[in-house]
């Protein structure tokens, strides 16, 4: 079976100034795939927080969450946030059998 997820970029933080990757993806698979990468580019990565986002979403009378996923002290002269999102959107297809998809922002908040 194969699981289809989606994500976009953002900003957030009191002055918009954290890049975040907003995603309809289960919980576990981001932690597993975060943790990979902060251990494997330490030093380029100070930290990624995942956190549960409240969807407006709402179907068959279930309402959806979505993760964030703030990454915190990125160095950009090393890794831009781009290449980090392919990169995390790539180690989740290697874990789990899944195709994901970008959308822009507008788009992805009216899934």
């Amino acid at each position: 079976m194969l699981h289809r997820f989606a994500y976009t970029e953002t900003m957030s933080g009191l002055k918009d100034d954290i890049p975040t990757l907003l995603f309809y993806a289960p919980f576990a698979l981001l932690k597993d795939t975060c943790e990979y990468l902060c251990r494997m580019m330490t030093g380029s990565v100070e930290d990624m927080i995942i956190t549960p986002s409240h969807s407006c979403r709402r179907k068959n009378g279930k309402i959806y969450w979505r993760q964030e996923v703030q990454i915190i002290g990125l160095d950009t002269d090393f890794l831009s946030m781009e290449s980090l999102s392919q990169m995390i959107v790539h180690r989740m297809e290697t874990i789990c059998n899944c195709k994901i998809r970008h959308y822009r922002l507008e788009t992805f908040l009216n899934l």
